[in-house]
């Protein structure tokens, strides 16, 4: 019984990672692989409940990317936030981890009869238990650096105003997943150890993951412009120091690169690479945006984009194309942050909008009719 519904928390997680990888955003595709690792982590958990052949395989694949786990949170943290992505050096510092610890898997599996045992390792017996909680211990601690680190830098953002409710609440609920998985599965490891609980699957994870995995669910798709919508928003810049005529001129500027090269139409259109396309350094493209047309990033980019969407739906080579290919050409990334913009613009929906242009062109062509039906021959 245990056995059958412990496959649901590694398939829902499975779900989840997908549905974000697939998004293409980079934000999304950094939380997706989080939860990626984990799902691999409940699928292995699940190995051992079967005491599959398998295990022996498991140390190769899961230790490495344990590494990864806390350092792909606080990424995707920082990146909700407006910060910089990983460095170089960072990605290199995990990469000698993870061949490190390929190395010493295969020393182990080389040197020890017990690592070559698929008893051995599904019973955590001896040198194998051992190692594993020594080597949880150390995963768990690193991983702790980066998500308390993540946790200090929401904290911190929370007290500016740019902050999005919204988006605190989610990147709160992800942090407080991965970092209670950490705390639970080290309690785990030491209870199983010293022999307070039975090895090596047990009830307590079944209904922790899913009921954490259903709460993010639920929350992505209850929230779904969360995963659009940037996490931080721009400050005022009422007080900083830009002149009225330059701000003027770098919006007349700007407007007549937006109308002339529709960058807009771009996915992956950002504020720094808006700035470097138009001249206009991002620092003043932000005091402009916020300050003269009294708008973020985001919500001017989809002025454009929905204003795109309706000549789009009003020109008769796309009569036949969908709302959803419409939303992707135009520049949107998903048909919820379409659909919510477009509403926010017009006041309707897209298909109501649509419905609107498709009465109005039978009744144009109607009054047509009926204007040639009365002219004298």
């Amino acid at each position: 019984m245990i056995t059958s519904i412990a496959i649901v928390s590694p398939a829902l997680a499975s779900f989840l990672s997908t549905f974000l990888l697939l998004r293409l955003k980079k934000d999304s595709a950094y939380l997706g692989a989080a939860i990626g690792v984990q799902a691999i982590v409940l699928w292995c958990r699940y190995l051992f409940a079967l005491k599959s052949s398998l295990l022996l395989f498991v140390p190769f694949l899961l230790f490495p990317l344990a590494w990864i786990h806390g350092p792909l949170i606080l990424i995707y943290i920082r990146l909700r936030l407006g910060k910089a992505g990983p460095s170089r050096r960072l990605m290199g510092f995990i990469g000698a981890l993870a061949v490190s610890t390929v190395a010493v898997q295969v020393w182990l599996f080389h040197s020890f009869s017990l690592f070559r045992s698929v008893e051995a390792i599904a019973m955590q017996g001896g040198i194998v238990g051992q190692y594993t909680l020594g080597y949880m211990t150390c995963i768990g601690v690193y991983n702790a650096i980066f998500l308390v680190t993540a946790a200090i830098e929401l904290r911190s953002a929370h007290s500016q105003p740019g902050l999005d409710r919204t988006s605190f609440r989610w990147m709160l609920v992800i942090l407080s997943y991965f970092g209670s998985n950490h705390c639970l599965y080290l309690l785990l490891a030491t209870a199983v150890f010293i022999g307070a609980l039975p090895i090596p699957f047990h009830w307590i994870e079944i209904p922790y993951h899913l009921i954490a995995i259903f709460a993010i669910l639920y929350f992505a798709l209850n929230y779904p412009g969360v995963l659009d919508a940037p996490g931080y928003r721009a400050e005022p810049y009422s007080k900083q120091s830009l002149d009225t005529n330059t701000a003027r001129a770098y919006v007349d500027k700007l407007e007549t690169f937006m109308k002339a090269q529709r960058p807009f139409l771009d996915e992956d259109l950002s504020l720094k690479s808006l700035a470097a396309a138009t001249g206009i350094p991002s620092h003043h493209l932000s005091i402009v945006l916020n300050r003269e047309l009294g708008m973020n990033f985001f919500a001017y980019v989809s002025r454009y984009r929905v204003e795109a969407a309706r000549e789009l739906m009003q020109s008769p080579t796309h009569k036949d194309h969908t709302i959803l290919s419409i939303a992707f050409e135009a520049g949107f990334q998903s048909k919820a942050a379409f659909n919510k913009a477009f509403k926010a613009e017009t006041g309707m929906a897209p298909s109501e909008y649509r419905k609107g242009l498709e009465t109005k062109g039978s009744e144009s062509i109607l009054d047509q009719n009926a204007g040639n039906a009365a002219m004298p021959d």
